[in-house]
């Protein structure tokens, strides 16, 4: 075989190696890439299911300081009736 075209594959055996280094670069960078993209993936749906706990736990927070304003009224109610019951009984 003659020196050119030993030299021609050889430089192109090189090209080929250099181009699976790359590819195997490009894919190892994809790989770390979807990972990345799964992780935070993962943190959102995290975050919106602690966002949802949030909102229910606010929900019911609401709720009870409702039912305490109502108990509390009830209870002025109450207090007013039997200070009025009070001041009727000594007059």
């Amino acid at each position: 075989m003659k020196l050119w075209a030993k030299i021609i594959i050889g430089v192109q055996s090189l090209c080929i190696v250099f181009m699976l280094i790359y590819a195997f670069i490009l894919a190892s960078e994809a790989t770390r890439q979807s990972t990345i993209a799964e992780q935070q993936t993962q943190i959102a749906v995290a975050a919106q299911q602690e966002a949802e706990m949030q909102r229910k736990l606010a929900q019911e927070n609401a709720e009870e300081a409702q039912l305490q304003h109502i108990l509390a009224t009830e209870a002025a109610d109450q207090a007013r009736k039997a200070l009025e019951d009070c001041q009727s009984k000594n007059k």
